[in-house]
């Protein structure tokens, strides 16, 4: 085996009708919608499993797309559009910065570090539920 080739075939986790789907997206603007019924079998999958969505979450932030409605949360046989990423959006005010800045002792975390770890982690899918005029909950980190 030469140094070139590889003895491992490297697997895109983006299945290809999605990156269509992105390409013309932003190549026309528009995308024909699915179902996600439709998304979650470009993925293999028949449910919204928890390792499913991050699947589908972190592919469709790397093409730069989201869903309308979220898919995680419309009826599986519902339509869902497929939309640009608007990661300039002002956000509303119902997501509102952490007010406890006390710090904890010995080896533990402050609220306000534990409430801004959660805030980076979750940040990308409530930016995406905001987008998406998708969020029935008043978010307070």
């Amino acid at each position: 085996m030469s140094t070139e080739e590889s003895e491992f075939e490297v697997l895109d986790p983006i299945p290809p009708k999605l990156r269509e789907i992105a390409t013309q997206l932003k190549d026309t603007g528009k995308a024909e919608s699915k179902t996600v019924r439709e998304l979650l079998a470009m993925f293999g999958a028949q449910r919204r499993a928890y390792q499913i969505v991050n699947q589908i979450d972190t592919a469709l932030d790397h093409l730069g797309i989201m869903t309308d409605p979220y898919f995680e949360y419309a009826w599986i046989d519902g339509p869902i559009d497929f939309v640009l990423a608007n990661v300039n959006k002002s956000v509303p005010a119902i997501v509102e910065a952490p007010i406890a800045t006390a710090t904890a002792g010995a080896g533990i975390p402050s609220v306000a570090t534990t409430e801004a770890s959660l805030a980076l982690v979750t940040w990308s899918r409530v930016t995406r539920r905001i987008a998406s005029g998708d969020c029935p909950l008043r978010i307070k980190f």
